[in-house]
This record gives C-alpha cells, sequence and structure tokens, in this order.
C-alpha cells in the first residue's frame, strides 16, 4: 500500500463516521495529517470542543480515550486490511489536556492475523508535550459497513 492509498483509506472512513452525527466519532473534529504504510503509522490532528471538556477546561479524560481508540483503529485496520474491534485499552494521562490542538501519533505495534495491538501518542501541538499515552489491542471482526 502507498502512502497516498492508505491516507485515502483512513479519509474515506473517517467521512463514513462524519456524516452521521448520531456517531460519536461523527462528531470528533479529526483529520488525518500524515501516514506511512511501511512503519504502520497515522497522524491525526484533534481540536477539541466544549462540549468535549471538563469543568475546568481540559479535554475530558474519556473523550481523549475516544479519540485513541477511534484512531487506532483506523491506523490498525487500514495496516490489515480489515474492520477491528477494541479488545482492550489502557489509557495513561500525563499531562492536563488545556490547549486547543493536539497530534494523535499512531503506531500499529502489531498487525496480526486475528488479535492487533497498537499505540497512540498524544502531543499538544503548540508546545509539543506528550499529554497522554494509549496501549491496545484490537480484534479483527467481520463488519460490512454497506449493511
Amino acid at each position: 500500500m502507498t502512502k497516498q492509498e492508505m491516507l485515502k483509506h483512513i479519509e474515506e472512513e473517517m467521512i463514513i463516521c462524519a456524516g452521521d452525527h448520531d456517531l460519536l466519532e461523527g462528531m470528533l473534529d479529526l483529520e488525518c495529517v500524515d501516514c506511512d504504510p511501511e512503519k504502520h503509522t497515522a497522524d491525526f490532528k484533534y481540536k477539541p470542543v466544549k462540549w468535549q471538556c471538563n469543568d475546568y477546561g481540559g479535554v475530558h479524560g474519556g473523550m481523549i480515550t475516544t479519540v485513541c481508540d477511534y484512531t487506532m483503529g483506523l491506523t490498525i485496520g487500514c495496516t490489515v486490511g480489515a474492520y477491528v474491534g477494541t479488545a482492550s485499552l489502557s489509557v495513561n494521562y500525563l499531562k492536563p489536556m488545556m490547549g486547543d490542538e493536539y497530534l494523535v501519533h499512531c503506531t500499529c505495534l502489531h498487525p496480526g492475523n486475528k488479535i492487533c495491538h497498537g499505540q497512540a501518542e498524544v502531543f499538544d501541538s503548540k508546545t509539543g508535550v506528550m499529554t497522554a499515552v494509549c496501549n491496545a489491542t484490537f480484534c479483527k471482526v467481520n463488519f460490512d459497513p454497506s449493511k
């Protein structure tokens, strides 16, 4: 797979979700800004909005967990050529997320035949400081988006 093919695939999947505002993924403000099919990585820009924040104005922990889960799923699914579902997920919050924009760097660490492992690192775009790291296990699933 070329870089252009990977980027196109990720963008097409994001458009499907963005068109359905009844899906949580459809309400996220995400953009795939880079990818490397040889390294099994993809980078996403995330701009949180008010409803995604907690009472002190930082990004809610559940929100960044969702962003990491979704972007890792896109990266891993594209890498292995299948839809994937989350089997387990762990997040470490390193710094309060008070910024306006973040870079989520996703890596498919193990593109297995049935089970895949991934990691997402979240960086404040302005400062470059890592704010969270997420590790997850995904399973390939039988899913037909046309149904």
